[in-house]
């Protein structure tokens, strides 16, 4: 299973359709939500896991910060971000939170 996030957790329906098709072509066809504003893809075998990663890559998707040891859980209502400045500033600071506590682990670009 290959879990993904993207910064800001704003998905389109482009995206999430990409994402479907990945979930056939790389996995068992399973896309499945999560509760933090991810997306989970089932049954990814070994050899599939790299071609899967570059695509998520490509389209500034990541698999850091999905699960371990680590805060991931910053949130805000995205609507703040159409708000009055206040809300606006809230919104900033959530996204600016969420880009300082993701992991640095230069590992992950050896792939």
């Amino acid at each position: 299973m290959i879990r993904i996030r993207k910064p800001g957790a704003f998905w389109t329906n482009l995206q999430i359709a990409r994402l479907l098709e990945w979930a056939h072509r790389y996995g068992d066809g399973w896309l499945r939500p999560t509760t933090r504003q991810g997306w989970q893809i089932y049954g990814v075998p070994k050899p599939n896991i790299e071609p899967l990663l570059r695509e998520l890559h490509e389209q500034l998707f990541t698999t850091q910060g999905t699960c371990g040891n680590h805060p991931r859980n910053i949130t805000c209502c995205p609507l703040a971000n159409h708000g009055d400045s206040l809300e606006r500033y809230a919104y900033s600071l959530a996204a600016e939170i969420d880009r300082l506590l993701i992991p640095k682990c230069p590992s992950y670009e050896v792939i």
